[in-house]
């Protein structure tokens, strides 16, 4: 903080003093006494500014900084004071912030630059001057009949303004101003920042900003269907759980805001109640949340088979991608409404009555379904037509150039208004090369896993849980597409998460862990598939180590030809497979390869490279085998599009993804 000055020590902007007239109102901080609020700019926006003689230094709070400064944290700066005395109790500061005030009117700004504490606990909507900053500016507050303030020592040189006679913004920064939320790239020039903000500008009304209330989507109201009939059993009939004092505090705290949101409302009193649910206070990442435990309503409702769409292929649409947009839908599944005769079983219980939701909730066991079909059946016409990917909330919009760019987003939001489906701005990045997207890092080009998803797996150490071993495993399975030999370097894991195996943390299973650690951080980097260039498939089969495929392609990478893989894929063998010999295995590692990799390879030219010379006469061989010719037949559709490549074994390797060739290879092209 700084050191109080004298008047000769005053900064020089303030010396010609000026005078504002300002309406008196109470402080919305946590001291006493009567305040002077005014309106400052900050970064081309307005905010709340107070002037509080009560309080011993500027402050504001840290809620305030995430709902409008989103890179609030780049600027935090230390502090030596860790807390703070008030009339309402202790506060806690995390470092210090500078951001420039100017105190705007058509005659002349007042700029200020305060180091202000940012506190973790307080209650503030706005910046609070206090006395520190107060004695340093001169600032003086007049409690006569018109309420003012002086700046600045120079008596003579004071004059007064009405502060309210600020003049207009420029549309352009209005704008800026009103989608500051949302994230635009860097990299777009003058032109094109132009061209989104009026189309942006235009869809307003697509969008929720701030603290706006949100509205259910229209036409699109779900209903539960049981699978059991009244009076319904005593599990969806459920007391409320015991809470402590401190749980209390925190369950009337969002009782009360889905109640302002309208999102649950109280029961009447001579309403009759047959299915109550308790509700729990969980904590993510520091935060709290209000959750209902729906898990006996769950196991009650008949299931909703609607298809969730496979991440890898929806991202695989993306290839050359050179404008990428992800939005994501305000708060969910909070959007879509709840028919009546619904509502009646999301009713909720705690020590502050019986609550039901008009809204569907989190933890529903259809709600993924219901949103995702809902979605698919809004925008199947942008789906099919492919520039739109969407994975139940997320919505990503691609496109090769600008112009399509900018009129797929307009298209999205024209459709959004009309049936009060809100976009979540804060949440929206605008004209970007590369997103993060469904736990992945997407370019036109490239496909990486995302770090920030990864960070909290690898400071772990193997749990003795079953339950913790299987979630480990199932995140890094999410993964495996970026990591070679995936289920050979797992395979003592999941043997580890049987329930008859004894836990027994071996040097094996240990070096498989941190194997898998290890390409959890440095992972292969994808590149995206091009269904226009040849593929080329590259089996590994091993008695040992199961079977193995790498799919690669040639492509033009960072301005040359170079090869790149899509994918790995492996499987551990099945206990008769185990006894084939070496050319049966080659041969369920090619059959199975393909079924796998279906998606790429149908109507595609593809090489398939072995060390395996007699996988070069499958189709056309002879043999009374029952498994050789249930493969041949299996594989007879790609006849004319695949080609088979024999390699040695000791030159059929693959380095960082590209196949090193000592030698001229024999290729036998099947007609």
């Amino acid at each position: 903080m700084p050191e109080d000055t004298a008047n000769k020590n005053l900064c020089k902007h303030t010396q010609d003093a000026q005078t504002f007239l300002v309406t008196p109102t109470k402080a919305m901080a946590y001291i006493h006494g009567t305040a002077t609020k005014m309106t400052v700019c900050i970064d081309n926006a307005q905010h709340p500014f107070i002037i509080d003689s009560g309080a011993h230094c500027s402050i504001m709070a840290r809620n305030y900084l995430e709902n409008h400064f989103p890179n609030w944290k780049d600027q935090l700066l230390p502090t030596k004071a860790k807390s703070f005395k008030s009339d309402s109790g202790k506060m806690t500061s995390i470092g210090t912030i500078i951001k420039e005030r100017i105190i705007p009117h058509s005659k002349g700004n007042i700029r200020l630059n305060p180091e202000t504490i940012v506190l973790d606990n307080a209650h503030i909507k706005g910046f609070l001057l206090g006395k520190d900053y107060q004695r340093m500016y001169v600032i003086d507050i007049y409690n006569s009949k018109n309420r003012h303030i002086t700046i600045g020592a120079n008596k003579e040189k004071k004059f007064s303004l009405d502060i309210y006679q600020i003049s207009a913004q420029d549309p352009l920064k209005k704008l800026l101003n009103e989608l500051r939320e949302g994230k635009l790239s860097t990299s777009l020039t003058s032109k094109q920042k132009l061209s989104l903000l009026k189309m942006l500008r235009k869809n307003r009304t697509a969008f929720s900003i701030g603290e706006e209330p949100l509205c259910k989507i229209r036409g699109h109201d779900i209903e539960l269907y049981l699978d059991v009939e009244r009076p319904y059993p005593s599990m969806l009939r459920r007391p409320r759980y015991p809470e402590s004092l401190e749980t209390r505090k925190e369950i009337e705290k969002y009782i009360n805001e889905l109640l302002d949101m309208d999102v649950i409302i109280k029961i009447g009193h001579n309403e009759i109640v047959e299915t109550t649910t308790p509700v729990l206070i969980t904590c993510h990442d520091g935060k709290y949340r209000l959750c209902g435990d729906f898990r006996a309503l769950n196991n009650y409702t008949k299931a909703d088979r609607y298809p969730i769409h496979r991440i890898p292929h929806a991202l695989d649409q993306m290839a050359k991608a050179k404008c990428t947009t992800k939005m994501d839908c305000m708060k969910g599944f909070d959007q879509n409404g709840v028919k009546p005769n619904s509502m009646k079983l999301l009713r909720i219980i705690c020590h502050m009555g019986i609550y039901e939701y008009t809204t569907m909730p989190f933890g529903i066991k259809n709600a993924p379904a219901h949103f995702q079909r809902m979605m698919d059946t809004i925008f199947q016409e942008e789906i099919l037509e492919g520039w739109m990917v969407i994975y139940i909330d997320d919505i990503i919009i691609y496109s090769e150039t600008w112009e399509d760019y900018v009129q797929y987003i307009d298209r999205l939001l024209s459709k959004c208004t009309p049936i009060d489906l809100k976009i979540s701005l804060k949440k929206c990045n605008f004209g970007q090369q590369q997103l993060l997207a469904l736990g992945d890092k997407v370019s036109g080009l490239s496909l990486a896993i995302a770090q920030n998803k990864v960070v909290e797996v690898l400071q772990k150490a193997v749990s003795k849980s079953i339950k913790e071993r299987q979630s480990f495993l199932g995140f890094a399975s999410y993964y495996r597409n970026h990591i070679k030999g995936f289920a050979h370097i797992t395979s003592s894991l999941y043997r580890l998460c049987s329930k008859d195996v004894v836990f027994e943390i071996t040097k094996e299973r240990r070096d498989e862990y941190e194997r898998i650690k290890y390409e959890l951080k440095n992972p292969a980097v994808l590149i995206l598939p091009d269904f226009e260039l040849p593929f080329k498939l590259y089996l590994d089969a091993a008695y040992s180590q199961g079977l193995g495929a790498d799919l690669h392609q040639r492509q033009i990478l960072d301005g040359e030809p170079r090869e790149g893989v899509i994918c790995y894929i492996s499987a551990q063998l099945k206990d008769p497979e185990a006894s084939y010999g070496a050319t049966q295995t080659e041969c369920l590692c090619l059959v199975w390869a393909i079924e796998k990799l279906h998606y790429y390879l149908e109507g595609t030219v593809f090489e398939v490279y072995t060390d395996c010379t007699a996988l070069k006469s499958l189709l056309n061989m002879k043999t009374t085998n029952r498994h050789m010719l249930w493969w041949r037949i299996a594989i007879q559709e790609y006849r004319g599009n695949m080609t088979i490549i024999y390699k040695e074994a000791k030159t059929h390797t693959n380095a960082d993804g590209h196949l090193i060739m000592s030698k001229a290879p024999q290729i036998m092209t099947l007609k």
